[in-house]
């Protein structure tokens, strides 16, 4: 079968010589003839594709693709940083090609452009830096979010510049004139110095301005598309901010194969009744209670708020009509409470039984806050999450609280290692602050009844203190009518083009059926007839219904035969 198409094509290319040579030793007549024998010559010369419209089809569609998400709070502050992170999904799922990062409290400076050298990775790929979303430019190592505190490069540059003002005061002894220079060089050069000495300082003490960032890498030749011109690609919500980090939501919708994907990072407000260990709950202080229910109810309301920038980047009207699947990660810092009786919304510690403080922890850990209104009036994620419609659920596999991690006590520290909270999972033990309520603040939740989006268990990225970081991969199933490589390769071996009058009048049209254009840079190519025109004219991604149908129904038959 081989030797006959190449004896063919060998044949072809004899013609395409013979006639070439001919049309060339004439003087062409037309434009038209002219580009006809330049593109004869190519076809012998090989840089243009012979229209072989009867070889057989292949009917390989365009292959799936996996996407990690991450949510890590603090990322840099522990020896994983992103490239740990990156190696983390490749040991969940080697086949990972895409790395989604929902940050919390990162401390700003540049993303790496590219990523390569992991354990899991050939040694010839690598990731590269495709899309950035961030809450608030400003964050970054060394900065306050308030610039006013004290301690910040303005409050420094502030009172540096003060300092030197008056110094400069000093040269008014010498003329008017000369004072006024003095002054000013005095000023300006306090005001830099005591910037500089003011972020020395606040990141020598480790203070940051954490924000919160959604990053998208994928290995070579996996695309991600993001259309960074559309007011309905992005949305943010920023909450509130303390000294050292923003708080709210970012959220993208992404075009991963084929497939539209809202990826979305949010932090939470913290705050809980009782979040001192040892401390009344409920407490008698009114004005303490106020407090700690405001927080709790903020909370509520940053992840109704994250949930709302979502919802909305899934509205149909925006997304070109497809379905759009969510994967979102984030530091939602609910926190482990009593779910009834009268100390019911107060935080919970570790008793020095680890069965029995796990079964505890577990039992509240639907709980998300509570409203201002009502302190008995425990919010749960599920009922918000069905509020929405979206049909999101949490990543299922994490038996152990992500947070607050702490070192092993030992026995010579009496209480506080009779009292630490342990707990075993994957093969390891995993050890919690005695001051803090062991909580699940770090999870996942994904689209639950997407056929083209299917989640495996989370898993964990263990860390030594603080926050552990929580993963997701997941299979993106081709959407074989989406332009993809697989899929323009079917039509063109096919012949065949599809043909629209508008966007709801198309049809797949063949080559017996197809015009040979007179545009001269086309090299007498097939093209659609009048009044047809080309689909990706009313439509810029998807292969229209009335073509893909006509597209499958016609590989199908093939596949038969």
């Amino acid at each position: 079968h081989a030797a006959v198409w190449e004896f063919r094509n060998n044949l072809l290319l004899a013609k395409a010589l013979s006639t070439s040579l001919l049309t060339l030793a004439q003087m062409p007549h037309s434009v038209n003839q002219l580009f006809g024998s330049i593109r004869l010559v190519l076809l012998m010369l090989g840089y243009c594709a012979v229209p072989t419209w009867s070889t057989r089809v292949t009917t390989a569609e365009c292959p799936d693709q996996t996407i990690c998400l991450v949510t890590a709070n603090a990322p840099t502050a522990h020896n994983t940083s992103l490239p740990g992170l990156m190696e983390a999904c490749l040991r969940a799922n080697l086949d990972t090609q895409i790395v989604a990062l929902a940050l919390q409290d990162y401390p700003g400076g540049d993303f790496p452009h590219y990523v390569s050298n992991l354990q899991g990775l050939p040694e010839s790929d690598r990731f590269k830096l495709r899309h950035q979303v961030v809450l608030d430019e400003n964050a970054g190592s060394g900065k306050f979010c308030y610039s006013y505190f004290p301690g910040s490069a303005w409050a420094g540059a502030a009172v540096g510049g003060l300092a030197g003002f008056k110094i400069g005061l000093v040269a008014h002894v010498g003329g008017p004139i000369i004072g006024f220079g003095v002054k000013t060089l005095t000023t300006l050069v306090g005001a830099g110095v005591g910037a500089a000495a003011a972020r020395w300082a606040t990141s020598s003490l480790g203070v940051n301005c954490g924000g919160v960032a959604v990053v998208i890498y994928s290995l070579r030749k996996v695309n991600v598309e993001f259309d960074a011109k559309n007011v309905n690609s992005a949305r943010v919500y920023q909450s509130a901010a303390t000294a050292t980090t923003k708080k709210g939501s970012v959220a993208a919708r992404f075009g991963i194969n084929g497939r539209q994907i809202v990826i979305a990072s949010t932090h939470g407000t913290e705050g809980v009744r009782g979040k001192i260990r040892g401390s009344e709950c409920p407490a008698s202080d009114e004005e303490d209670s106020k407090k700690a229910l405001k927080n709790e109810n903020n909370r509520v309301k940053d992840f109704e708020k994250g949930l709302g920038i979502i919802n909305e980047l899934c509205n149909k009207t925006n997304t070109d009509d497809k379905e759009t699947g969510v994967l979102w990660g984030g530091d939602f810092n609910p926190r482990s409470v009593e779910t009834n009786g009268q100390k019911i919304g107060c935080a919970m510690f570790p008793t020095g039984s680890f069965e029995a403080d796990l079964a505890s922890f577990q039992a509240s850990r639907d709980i998300l806050g509570s409203r201002a209104t009502d302190a008995n009036d425990l919010v749960k994620f599920t009922d918000v999450l069905a509020s929405t419609g979206l049909d999101l659920r949490e990543a299922e596999g994490l038996k152990c609280p992500t947070y607050k991690k702490g070192k092993q006590k030992v026995a010579d520290e009496g209480a506080e290692h009779s009292q630490q909270f342990q707990c075993f999972e994957d093969g390891s033990w995993m050890y919690y602050k005695v001051s803090h309520s062991p909580s699940w603040t770090d999870r996942i939740f994904h689209s639950s009844s997407k056929p083209w989006l299917e989640c495996e268990n989370a898993h964990r990225v263990t860390h030594l203190s603080d926050h552990d970081a929580v993963l997701l991969t997941c299979v993106v199933k081709t959407d074989r009518t989406d332009l993809c490589s697989g899929v323009e390769g079917n039509v063109d071996q096919l012949g065949a083009r599809c043909c629209c009058k508008s966007a709801e009048d198309c049809v797949l049209k063949f080559k017996e059926d197809l015009a040979t254009s007179k545009n001269p840079f086309k090299l007498l190519g097939k093209v659609c007839p009048d009044p047809y025109h080309n689909f990706k004219r009313f439509h810029s991604r998807k292969l229209p219904e009335a073509c893909a149908a006509a597209l499958n129904m016609k590989l199908a038959t093939l596949d038969k035969s």
